[in-house]
């Protein structure tokens, strides 16, 4: 089987996340903003002639995240997304989450640590569930598409760029990204989430080398902020 051309794949995960942003913005008219902090733990998959072990790495990113209630603003349009979805008579349903981040991923091998740096656009395809006192909890997946922004391969006294240079590592990186949120009626919220990257990232033609994160978010929304001070 042939590898799978790096633009053509561009392109079709830049279509669904087009699509599935669109969605969100079409199915509410006031959709639910939220800032998300993170702290996450990430890998690079390595296979290939020249293979590492790699460990896992601390990193970090901030995010602006968007949330709408498919089938709850089509029938209710007057209402936000986070308003429908405290509607008693709506438990459960489909939603769209999407989410603009600066993350940071990367790697450690021995004293090495690899800091990749991504501005990173995902869309998913989520189901919620209603709780008493207005909390809530959903999960998803969806399909996530990144640019590296600058990264940089430090330890024992170097320091030296991964992107933009020869055999190093190429810019784009797109896979399956997993979401997982629980949300507090006094705007908080807490989320699970993990990236698997299905680029191979490296320019070498016999190395391979693909992302893996896993992050844990605290968030804070802003639309019901917002709604608040204008009470």
């Amino acid at each position: 089987m042939h590898a799978f051309p790096a633009r053509r794949m561009a392109k079709r995960y830049l279509q669904s996340l087009l699509i599935i942003i669109a969605m969100t913005l079409i199915s509410c008219v006031r959709p639910d903003f939220q800032v998300n902090g993170s702290v996450d733990l990430s890998n690079e998959h390595e296979g290939g002639a020249s293979a590492l072990t790699n460990g896992d790495d601390l990193g970090y990113n901030v995010a602006c995240g968007v949330l709408s209630s498919l089938p709850v603003n089509m029938g209710h349009p007057n209402l936000s997304s986070d308003d429908a979805m405290a509607d008693a008579d709506v438990d459960a349903g489909f939603g769209i989450y999407s989410q603009l981040e600066f993350i940071r991923k990367g790697s450690k091998f021995q004293d090495t640590h690899t800091h990749l740096n991504y501005l990173d656009l995902s869309g998913h395809v989520v189901y919620y569930k209603k709780m008493p006192d207005n909390r809530m909890i959903f999960g998803g997946l969806g399909p996530y598409i990144a640019y590296g922004l600058s990264g940089k391969a430090s330890g024992n006294g170097f320091s030296e760029n991964v992107f933009g240079v020869q055999d190093g590592y190429k810019r784009f990186d797109a896979g399956v990204s997993l979401v997982g949120q629980y949300r507090l009626p006094n705007t908080l919220s807490f989320g699970l989430g993990y990236e698997w990257a299905l680029v191979n990232k490296s320019s070498a033609p016999d190395f391979t080398s693909r992302n893996r994160t896993l992050y844990f978010s605290v968030g804070y929304s802003l639309t019901k902020l917002l709604n608040r001070t204008k009470k």
